[in-house]
């Protein structure tokens, strides 16, 4: 009877003896729900609006975009030789590739980013080639992310987006000359950042970025601004001064193009492009020599003012090198302003007209229309109102099946 009272009171001090592991109150506590309060929902909710809200307004800038290409690719492969880049909402890119960006300066209130590209093969030192132009198309996005969000805070303002821009060009030019030994040829590139109402624009080769803004209620002609004008083709002060400086031999050809000659005695129609390894080596220079074609691209900021007025059309024509030599700007935004608003058939208009023209027989001509909107005006919009009934006469129609039995002459009397 000892004995058998020892071993209750035992068990009623320890309910766990001869068990190990967690006591199930223990459990029951660590699995228990949190309480929210009141006070915490409401919180919650307040966040969620204020979320919704900067979403919203992020999402105020409006743009029409596509582009178009004709002509043959690569005769080997059957690759393209110009790749474009669209990618309309450059936050949520960063966000799902858990980039920060950063939240000041330009960058501040959520301001909406966007990110046109454009790289082509036949904007090279030699032969045209698709794969320099594949590959900066697929490294783009991320490099200019990494430094978009490398910029410290205080630095993010216009001056700072332009270096970041060159950084991108040559972290490119860089990286597939050094990182990527299977690829020999080049490419041009031509790229449009918009942040918030800032345009800024970095173009480098033979490809050409066309900016244009036309007042609608002063009927005035479209004046195109070339953003790459001043950069990549040989018989520019500037491009001959560096070229010569740096071994190279500028000369004028039959025809009156002017082009210039390495020590090796290749001969290149561009002063700039990205990749072309037997113009820069597999180190950015020629061996013996410094680099002769540079991978620095021409840098421009504009305001886009489009957006408190409608009466306003704004829009960016970005074109392969082809397309620039055989289309003039004035003619190519002239077609973008008839086609306002639908950049397709634009781009499409315009690729045409290049791909018609008999020097662009063996070519491609790639063409990208961006057409800045003007934001839309909530508070002046109508609610939805029930549309008016029609009152129009009602013939009301009585069928009658009769059997074919039952009719008395195969067809009624007249």
């Amino acid at each position: 009877m000892q004995h058998g009272g020892a071993v209750n009171q035992a068990n009623i001090v320890s309910s766990n003896a001869g068990y190990s592991g967690t006591p199930l109150w223990k459990l029951k506590q660590q699995g228990a729900l949190p309480r929210f309060t009141r006070d915490d929902e409401e919180a919650e909710m307040q966040a969620a609006a204020a979320a919704a809200a900067a979403e919203e307004e992020s999402e105020a800038m409006r743009v029409a975009v596509d582009a178009v290409s004709l002509g043959r690719g690569d005769a080997m492969g059957d690759k393209p030789l110009v790749r474009h880049v669209i990618v309309k909402d450059l936050r949520k890119v960063a966000a799902r590739s858990k980039v920060p960006l950063p939240a000041g300066g330009l960058f501040g209130n959520r301001a909406p980013i966007m990110l046109f590209a454009l790289f082509d093969g036949q904007s090279c030192a030699e032969a045209p080639g698709p794969y320099a132009a594949e590959w900066c198309a697929k490294q783009v996005l991320p490099k200019l992310l990494r430094n978009l969000s490398a910029l410290p805070p205080g630095y993010e303002n216009a001056t700072f987006v332009k270096a970041t821009l060159t950084k991108t060009f040559e972290d490119l030019d860089k990286d597939i000359l050094r990182g990527q030994p299977a690829i020999h040829d080049g490419c041009g590139a031509a790229i449009a950042l918009a942040v918030g109402e800032k345009l800024f624009t970095a173009v480098c080769g033979k490809c050409d970025a066309v900016l244009c803004e036309i007042d609608t209620s002063k009927n005035t002609p479209a004046v195109p601004v070339r953003l790459g004008a001043n950069q990549g083709r040989c018989h520019l002060p500037d491009e001959q001064k560096f070229l010569m400086e740096n071994g190279g031999v500028v000369f004028q050809a039959e025809g009156g193009a002017t082009l210039v000659s390495s020590p090796s005695g290749a001969v290149a129609q561009v002063s700039r492009s990205l990749g072309d390894r037997a113009w820069k080596g597999p180190d950015g220079g020629i061996p013996g020599s410094l680099k002769l074609l540079k991978g620095v691209p021409e840098t421009k900021v504009t305001d886009l003012t489009w957006a408190e007025k409608s009466s306003k059309q704004q829009f960016v024509v970005v074109s392969s090198a082809p397309v620039a030599a055989s289309v003039k700007a004035e003619d190519a935004v002239t077609v973008a302003k008839e086609y306002n608003g639908k950049p397709r058939a634009a781009s499409g208009e315009i690729a045409g007209k290049a791909a018609d023209s008999p020097q662009n027989s063996n070519a491609q001509c790639t063409v990208m229309i961006v057409y800045f909107l003007p934001k839309e005006d909530k508070s002046t919009q109508a609610p939805p109102t029930k549309r008016a009934r029609k009152e129009a006469e009602s013939v009301r129609l009585r069928h009658i099946v009769i059997k074919h039995r039952d009719c008395g002459q195969p067809f009624d009397p007249v």
